[in-house]
């Protein structure tokens, strides 16, 4: 995976998510909704103005014993804090509202690169391809959009502004030394904070795809029970996934060493920013003596540096996800960029092309039984001998009748292929997917014999395509490898197993007929029952 930080690279990626987010045009919900968060924001701020002058004004008030005055400014307090309320009300509305909108135009529009011209085929099928594109188009653009319009939009664009206004009030009041000395104190705050947010964008990346590759592991195993319950494979099953966890789990627990030293930072400038506010404050008092009037703009213009430093964490878990949704952004459109002119729809395609099925392939649907050499193999079955074979296998109880098994089931005994082939993915060597169900062990004395089992399957180019037997591999073997090699390999399993008795359930229906009598030649020869 390529280094993910807050570089200029995620600032390109985040301008194109804006893009998208907010398209140029009159019929943008999503446009309409941030300007109205827009407006909001500036009421909330000027509410925010109004309620931090009053102290003063009841300091005046309660000084002068001004009754009159006193009663007038708990009316108006009354008002602005009901206005207050309303306006907070309506913002966390348009922030939700806002999310929702965005989520909906960036799935939309992914959904219409994914689903174009088969790219959701060609990308699951590409060698160097992504990891986990459905968590990228569902997870990934939830919590980008979620982070984006809940908690950065409204404060980042209003913290120039806000900034700018109480930096002049400010600056009216204790002259150049007050923004001076807290704009220094806060630049100081950013730098540290951009050396400890990039590592931190980084951990976030590997977080979401460790979080979907955990994930994938599980519906890999839930789609593929029956095969995995036919290879006895359970206890690899549960070493395969047990690392994969463990991966997630040191992923976590360094993001969350990361955010822990952010987290810290981030108070320490906090606290010292209290001080700070005093200091400032100081100016007026011993210097203009202005302290009843001014106060609240230092501790106001302390306070919007603080907030928008603090959001730090929320930028770092941003660029994370950006970076991911961005990148299945890009490889969409550029699978759209190669596409060839063997990608038009099937309407173009010139009729001499096009197979139509006759009726003849009708007459394969009845079921067949061949003799070879006195042993029946079925070539295909029925609903009745599924359950044979699942009962066979010890996945069920006969509900009538009796079945002995005297060999305990094991699969140097019994030996099932089931219908659909099953490789794990995610890191996983060639050895390991020859000796499933076992786990793998880099014995040199299983080289020339893994090689020669490979050759017997004719499927020995595998080896060179893998980097060798101990090589893992990113890909999806079930998607790489076309229905005959699957079934190759899984009977290379067989010849590697070498079990009294294997139950070939359709194993060989994608293998050509010489190839076939080949491998069951070679089963005889190896003394497998079949």
């Amino acid at each position: 995976m390529a280094r993910l930080a807050l570089d200029f690279l995620f600032f390109r990626r985040f301008w194109r998510l804006l893009k998208i987010l907010f398209p140029c045009h009159r019929r943008s919900i999503t446009a309409w909704l941030a300007g109205a968060l827009l407006v909001a924001t500036a009421i909330d701020q000027v509410m925010t103005y109004l309620v931090g002058i009053q102290p003063s004004l009841f300091y005046v008030a309660l000084g002068n014993r001004d009754i009159d005055t006193f009663k007038s400014l708990c009316a108006r307090g009354a008002a602005i804090i009901i206005g207050k309320a309303f306006t907070l009300a309506v913002f966390k509305y348009l922030t939700n509202m806002l999310a929702i909108k965005s989520r909906q135009v960036c799935n939309l529009t992914m959904h219409r690169l994914y689903f174009k011209r088969q790219a959701f085929f060609k990308l699951s099928s590409s060698g160097d391809m992504l990891d986990n594109p459905d968590q990228r188009l569902t997870q990934d653009i939830e919590k980008a959009t979620r982070i984006l319009s809940n908690d950065l939009l409204a404060p980042v664009v209003t913290a120039p502004f806000i900034i700018g206004y109480y930096t002049w009030l400010t600056y009216e009041s204790s002259g150049w030394i007050g923004p001076a000395a807290i704009y220094s104190y806060f630049v100081v705050q950013t730098i540290i904070n951009k050396l400890v947010l990039s590592p931190i964008v980084q951990k976030v990346s590997e977080q979401e795809k460790m979080e979907g590759d955990f994930r994938q592991r599980h519906m890999e195993v839930r789609s593929n029970v029956e095969a995995i319950a036919f290879y006895r494979a359970g206890v690899l099953e549960n070493i395969m996934t047990n690392q994969k966890l463990k991966s997630l789990i040191l992923t976590q627990k360094s993001l969350t060493e990361w955010r822990m030293l952010l987290n810290g930072i981030t108070n320490i400038f906090d606290y010292f920013g209290g001080i700070l506010s005093y200091l400032i404050i100081g100016i007026p008092v011993f210097i203009t003596h202005l302290y009843d009037d001014n106060a609240f703009f230092y501790l106001y213009l302390i306070y919007s540096f603080s907030t928008v430093l603090k959001l730090a964490g929320d930028f770092g878990e941003l660029a994370g996800v950006t970076h991911r949704v961005m990148e299945l952004h890009e490889e969409l459109n550029r699978l759209h960029s190669d596409c060839l002119e063997t990608d038009r729809p099937p309407s173009t395609v010139p009729s001499s092309v096009v197979v139509i099925a006759s009726d003849e392939d009708d007459k394969s649907a009845t079921r067949h039984m061949q003799e070879i050499h006195g042993k029946q193999m079925s070539l295909e079955r029925d609903e009745q001998e599924e359950e044979e074979a699942q009962m066979f296998a010890g996945l069920w109880h006969c509900s009538s009748g009796k079945m002995d098994c005297h060999w305990r089931r094991l699969t140097s005994n019994l030996f099932f292929l089931a219908q659909k082939p099953y490789f794990p993915s995610g890191n996983t060597t060639l050895r390991q997917q020859i000796v499933y169900p076992v786990k793998a062990l880099q014995v040199d004395k299983d080289v020339a014999r893994i090689t020669q089992i490979l050759e017997w399957v004719k499927m020995e180019h595998l080896i060179e395509r893998c980097g060798g037997l101990d090589t893992p591999v990113e890909w999806d073997w079930m998607k790489t490898l076309s229905p005959g090699e699957l079934q190759r390999m899984s009977l290379a399993r067989v010849f590697y197993t070498r079990p009294r008795i294997v139950f070939l359930d359709e194993s060989t229906s994608a293998i050509g007929f010489e190839l076939e009598m080949q491998i069951y030649k070679k089963l005889q020869e190896e003394k497998i029952t079949f």
